[in-house]
């Protein structure tokens, strides 16, 4: 991804750390993602698969929209000495398109139960719908 390369370099830079010590995190709704020194926010995401609450992802109903909205999200490059290891998260593929052919990242996102139930659901975040 265009972002995630870019800014590895400079949040190393300014960091005083080897690009290898980094890490690619994700913080949802409005807190800033502590360490940054490049964060950068995605707003207008859709998520496909599975609904996002607000705090963590959620079941679709049966009369729930194909894809919808989710919250702004924050993501930078912090050094990984600065990263708690997080549990209840899944990270879920951040695609150009709803037609899935262009993967930009990867994304952590905030679920309950466990991580391979949202893979197995095709969970998937979306920056352009079609």
């Amino acid at each position: 991804a265009v972002v995630s390369t870019q800014s590895t370099g400079e949040s190393a830079r300014r960091l005083g750390v080897p690009i290898n010590d980094l890490v690619f995190v994700s913080q949802w709704g409005g807190s800033s993602v502590k360490k940054a020194v490049c964060p950068v926010t995605i707003e207008g995401l859709m998520i496909e698969g599975a609904l996002f609450d607000g705090h963590c992802l959620v079941e679709c109903q049966r009369d729930s929209p194909s894809s919808s909205a989710i919250a702004h999200c924050t993501i930078a490059w912090v050094a990984s000495r600065d990263v708690k290891k997080q549990t209840g998260e899944v990270t879920i593929p951040l695609y150009y398109s709803s037609e899935r052919e262009k993967q930009v990242t990867a994304i952590s996102v905030p679920c309950n139960g466990s991580p391979d139930h949202w893979k197995l659901k095709s969970v998937a975040l979306v920056l352009k719908n079609q």
